[in-house]
């Protein structure tokens, strides 16, 4: 199974200010030089409980950043050096320091063009044949000291599967999120997720 970038966001949930975190901002405190090059947009949207919501999406050094509502979030954009987001979670942490937060998430979802066999791990071969549209079961449990929540889909209709890891952290002062992240670092939260999805679901996740 690959990974969907766009769905594997590091998300921190906060009192994010639109008008602080722009254009201006992101290029003197999140890139290396003030003329790298940025792609930028601002628009409006809606949360997910239909709430209009400002948002603003930059894409630098393989890194999309976005400010939605409450929620921050970092993605790559191909590859798998996550230390281009830890970095700039470094930086903001630094910068924005008095920003107000609930808790932040590192977030892995891993889909395919198949349904495995391997599923029948998590469900028996009666449920399987009764699924003729996208089903989705969801397990809290704690996974080597984190709360984690995983979800499995399938869509019999598309024959198409995925399996979603979040990472969850519950913090109140942005100064912890990096002892919390350097104590996780993405890289070993993703090899938590592929380990357990090979040894629990029998699923090969991309390294």
């Amino acid at each position: 199974m690959r990974l969907d970038y766009r769905a594997s966001p590091f998300v921190i949930i906060g009192g994010w200010n639109p008008n602080i975190v722009n254009e201006m901002w992101i290029r003197k405190n999140l890139l290396d030089h003030p003329n790298e090059q940025l792609n930028i947009g601002v628009g409006g949207g809606f949360s997910a409980t239909g709430i209009p919501i400002s948002i603003t999406e930059a894409m630098f050094r393989n890194v999309r950043f976005a400010v939605l509502g409450d929620r921050l979030e970092l993605n790559l954009i191909h590859g798998n050096d996550f230390t281009h987001i830890e970095d700039c979670v470094r930086k903001l942490c630094d910068r924005l320091s008095n920003t107000l937060i609930t808790g932040y998430g590192v977030n892995f979802t891993y889909v395919a063009d198949t349904i495995s066999s391997s599923f029948n791990n998590v469900f028996t071969a009666d449920a399987l044949s009764q699924m003729s549209h996208t089903q989705s079961h969801t397990y809290n449990l704690d996974l080597h000291g984190i709360t984690t929540s995983i979800s499995i889909d399938m869509d019999n209709a598309h024959n198409k599967s995925a399996i979603r890891f979040n990472f969850h952290f519950n913090l109140d002062d942005l100064s912890v999120v990096v002892q919390r992240m350097t104590e996780y670092p993405i890289d070993l939260l993703r090899e938590k997720a592929i380990e357990f999805a090979s040894n629990e679901c029998g699923l090969r996740l991309e390294s």
